[in-house]
């Protein structure tokens, strides 16, 4: 017969068991709210920031909305598309959309104006991962018209303002979360 001060032992160890892998599992999910990207008006330019871990370094960008049928295959057809950035602010994930200026090869320049509403999407190498999609950039860019935006801020896909600062602190990079983690 089993005393009563091993059961309760068992069913503590059997709870403190749980509990751990409640915690490991949870630490390897992607977080409820993804980490969004902010945008901009700057000299009649569309400046987009994408969240990057320290390391980390865009090589390309696109623009696409979402169309009836196939599209380019996805249901997305793409407006814009870029390689190569020629800034430090644009490999950091601080990019002009639909301009030359911040890559060196537009492999898809813009042949119509872009509309309100659509996304952005970079591909990036992160050191210990190789290269990545980030396609977490929604832009609304009618929400601009309505907001004032100080030196450092930017409007979210969430209609809210946050600052460069902000918008970087989403990221775990590297710290124990189950954020995204593209860290070197």
């Amino acid at each position: 017969m089993v005393s009563g001060a091993a059961v309760r032992a068992g069913t503590a160890r059997a709870a403190v068991f749980a509990i751990g892998a409640v915690v490991l599992l949870t630490s390897c999910m992607e977080p409820p709210n993804p980490p969004v990207n902010g945008y901009r008006m700057e000299d009649g330019e569309l400046v987009v920031l994408m969240p990057l871990c320290p390391g980390a370094s865009v090589q390309a960008a696109e623009v696409v909305v979402r169309v009836k049928g196939e599209g380019r295959g996805d249901g997305f057809e793409t407006l814009w598309a870029a390689t190569g950035p020629r800034t430090k602010e644009a490999r950091a994930g601080a990019f002009t959309v639909g301009s030359a200026r911040s890559f060196a090869t537009e492999t898809k320049p813009v042949a119509r104006a872009l509309p309100n509403a659509y996304y952005v999407s970079v591909r990036y190498a992160a050191d210990d991962r190789g290269t990545v999609e980030h396609d977490d950039g929604e832009v609304d860019v009618s929400r601009l018209r309505s907001a004032t935006l100080g030196p450092d801020e930017y409007m979210t896909e969430r209609g809210k303002v946050m600052t460069r600062a902000q918008i970087g602190e989403q990221l775990a990079c590297g710290r124990a979360s189950g954020a995204p983690t593209p860290t070197p």
